[in-house]
């Protein structure tokens, strides 16, 4: 079998990725760390998919508990968080030299959730057996799309809720805690006022792409 020669593009990837990581080892600076934690991301993002609704309701539902318990009720999340030094977080350094810390889990999780309402949106313009398997470049298809803006204003809210309780209290704050309801509030009553609950619930997205077709 055949190598298939590398495209310039994965070359050039690969030199970028290989220097990133370079720079960070040697400097462990906040821009090369958020570089690759965001690299991670959008990995997972393209990779993984929920298999449906209540899968990602009971999934968001654990992190919440589990984020709520492992910061009020314990000490452990904000030390491993503070002492860990590997781009697993995404890091907002401050003017005194001290930093605010997301979480990767903070972001992916609800972004996948935020993916599957993305790809609910298109299934209700054409829904299709030809539009299982949306083209991202396409952006007629994406343009309505009120269950992913629910999402990603409610996200946005979230955080400014965990950022302002943070500074106001002065004490480390479980993302999630803030996000998870104001996800869920912001859908459900998107879904509520479409007229589309069992719609919502009942939808399986399709598999992800394949590694190939993501190259």
């Amino acid at each position: 079998v055949g190598v298939e020669p590398l495209s310039v593009s994965q070359v050039g990837g690969a030199v970028l990725s290989v220097a990133t990581v370079l720079a960070y080892a040697a400097t462990r600076s906040w821009a090369t760390n958020n570089l690759i934690a965001l690299a991670i991301v959008v990995q997972i993002m393209q990779l993984i998919r929920f298999q449906s609704i209540p899968v990602a309701l009971a999934l968001l539902a654990g992190v919440f508990f589990y984020d709520a318990y492992w910061v009020f009720g314990s000490d452990v999340m904000a030390t491993v968080a503070t002492s860990l030094d590997v781009p697993a977080k995404i890091v907002f350094p401050h003017a005194d030299a001290s930093a605010s810390l997301l979480g990767l889990g903070d972001i992916v999780l609800p972004g996948l959730f935020a993916a599957q309402l993305l790809l609910f949106d298109r299934r209700n313009q054409q829904p299709t057996a030809a539009s299982s398997n949306p083209d991202p470049h396409d952006a007629e298809q994406w343009r309505d799309k009120p269950y992913f803006t629910a999402a990603l204003a409610s996200y946005a809210l979230g955080l400014v809720a965990a950022i302002f309780c943070n500074n106001y209290f002065d004490a480390p704050q479980p993302a999630l805690v803030y996000i998870v309801p104001s996800l869920l509030i912001a859908v459900g009553g998107t879904a509520v006022f479409r007229r589309e609950v069992t719609d919502l619930w009942s939808h399986r997205p399709p598999p992800p792409p394949s590694k190939d077709s993501l190259q």
